[in-house]
């Protein structure tokens, strides 16, 4: 099996194992864990009940996204923006990794106590860590589809992704808008997790058209 074909398999995983993660790590914290406003980094907080369940599916599902982008790499590296965006794909994975690790204080978003906490005696050195890794990730996430829909135009066994990639990408635009203003009120944990579901369906979507093609989508 070569490396595009293992990448695409590893894709599949990230999409089914962060998404299935939050879903479980939300079921056992119970009642008071609000997930139409809360952030889903709050089920791996200090403190969250059981929070190992989402820290796990995180980091898990950041070094399968890590494989997923080295296994695209030669598929899309004719071309700059083909690199560019493999390369984003893997930042995601990488602070994927980094999240189950560096986890937040308190849930900022909701928590009064947490906010006292933040403009009193301050967060830990983690919990910074944690937001700073996040916006990386995020910012990763809204670029990776634009630079890939670019260089799908000149290779031809995904060209027919491009129309999805940048609908991801737009859609993803859109999410944002409209999760920037909730955050931290209702609807903002429902936005999250509607964008976070938009770009694993398009990493999903992606590895299984790697592995439709017979040759793996041989580098070109």
């Amino acid at each position: 099996m070569n490396r595009v074909r293992i990448g695409a398999l590893a894709g599949i995983g990230a999409a089914l194992v962060m998404t299935c993660g939050w879903i479980l790590a939300e079921q056992l914290q119970g009642g008071e864990y609000d997930w139409v406003s809360q952030e889903i980094s709050d089920l791996g907080a200090l403190t969250a009940r059981h929070a190992w369940v989402w820290n796990l599916a995180d980091s898990l599902s950041g070094v399968l996204l890590a494989i997923f982008a080295i296994g695209l790499f030669p598929v899309v590296r004719s071309e700059r923006a083909g690199r560019i965006g493999a390369i984003l794909i893997g930042v995601v994975g990488v602070g994927s990794v980094i999240d189950g690790f560096v986890r937040e204080d308190c849930p900022l978003s909701t928590s009064q106590a947490c906010q006292r906490l933040q403009d009193g005696p301050g967060l830990s050195w983690h919990h910074l860590a944690h937001d700073i890794e996040s916006v990386l990730v995020f910012a990763a996430m809204l670029a990776a589809p634009f630079f890939l829909a670019k260089a799908l135009r000149r290779i031809e066994a995904l060209r027919g992704l491009r129309p999805c990639a940048l609908a991801t990408g737009y859609g993803q635009l859109a999410i944002t808008a409209a999760y920037v203003p909730l955050y931290g009120n209702a609807g903002g944990g429902i936005a999250q997790r509607l964008l976070l579901t938009a770009f694993m369906a398009w990493i999903a979507i992606l590895s299984i058209a790697l592995l439709s093609e017979p040759d793996g989508a041989a580098p070109t």
